[in-house]
Parts: C-alpha cells; structure tokens; sequence
C-alpha cells in the first residue's frame, strides 16, 4: 500500500512540474533564435517563425527599447515597428548609416541639417528640427515620421520619448556611442539595416 500510494504521489508531482510554464528567459530562448554581434554590447537581434525582435540597452546594461516587427499584431509588450517612406534621423551618423543602406531619400528631418556632412544627400526641403538646441516635438509630430531614430544621454529624455510612442509615434534608441569600440559603434548600422529591412546589405557594409 505504501509503494503503490508513494507511486501515485511521485506521477502527480512529475505530472504538475511539466504543466508548470517556464520562466520567461528559458521561453525566450526556446522560441527565439539570437542573431549573435560581432562587437557590439548594447543591442540583441533574435527572430521567431514571421517576427524579429530588437533590444536596446542603455548605460549599465538597462533595456530603454524593446521593439518587434513582422506578422504579429502584439509581442510581450514591446513597441511594433512598422516600415515606410517617411524617417526622423537626429544624429549626422545615423543619417550616413542610411544613406549607405539606400534610404536617404525617405529621411524628412533631422536635427540640425547645417550639421549634415555635404556628401549626405538629403531632400532639399528637409526640415531642422533641433537647430535651436531644442528639440521641436510639434514640427516633429506634424512630419508624421513612420519612425524616429534618436539617442539618450544618461537615461535623459526617456520619459519625454515614452510618451510621443503612446501617442503612436515609434521611436528607435540608437546608443552607438555608448559602445567601447569603433567597431562596435559601426556594427550598429546592422540594427538599422534590419529595421529599414535591409540586413544582408547592412551585414555586407559592415
């Protein structure tokens, strides 16, 4: 009698762990596979079935972006990017990096065109959007961008960006200067080469 209810005991134990979901790092892992960087620390590509997930890391290793594009409706809370014909780039880098990729021609502002090196070909009427110093979020709302690529310094800012998302508006955090190397700074025109859809070009340029 002993065994037999010392048996049932242990086949109910087994049967509850293996109906108990894994924790959300080992799901992740299972249904998800890592596009490995070669350099670069702060951000991690990974796609599943007909979706690709983007994270950013912030100072101390902090996710400030968690972002997925493809067939999904929704994904663990993360922001939906959606591709087009209209980019706000608020760094002269960024601009370079998408100039490379082919897709300068859908960038409609940027922060301070008199900073834009000449041999980066923008739109003639392309708007400034920081020229002052400050960032003018209304002009920058009213170009009604499919995304736009900006920084944080030191977590500033973070809250102001977080809201404009709310408002649909998606914003990618491109933290290259945070990283330690050159060549970690430049393998960041792989994230934006996946974004713009374009990630063998980008791989290629790189």
């Amino acid at each position: 009698m002993f065994r037999l209810t010392y048996f049932l005991l242990a086949a109910f134990i087994a049967f509850m762990s293996a109906c108990q979901p894994a924790n959300n790092q080992d799901k992740d892992a299972s249904i998800s596979q890592q596009i490995p960087n070669q350099y670069a620390k702060l951000f991690r590509l990974s796609v599943h079935q007909n979706d690709t997930f983007l994270d950013v890391y912030g100072a101390n290793q902090r996710i400030i972006g968690d972002y997925f594009w493809g067939k999904s409706e929704n994904a663990s809370n993360r922001i939906k990017l959606v591709r087009g014909s209209s980019y706000i780039v608020l760094s002269a880098v960024f601009a370079r990096m998408i100039q490379e990729l082919g897709e300068v021609s859908s960038i409609v502002g940027v922060d301070n065109s008199k900073y834009i090196p000449s041999d980066i070909h923008l739109n003639r009427n392309i708007q400034s959007l920081q020229s002052s110093g400050i960032l003018d979020k209304e002009a920058l709302l009213k170009l009604k961008p499919q995304i736009t690529f900006t920084y944080l310094l030191d977590g500033r800012g973070e809250k102001d960006w977080a809201r404009l998302q709310q408002n649909g508006h998606s914003v990618v955090f491109i933290q290259n200067h945070l990283e330690s190397t050159p060549l970690a700074r430049a393998e960041w025109i792989r994230v934006l080469g996946w974004v713009l859809g374009k990630p063998k070009l980008a791989d290629s340029l790189f």
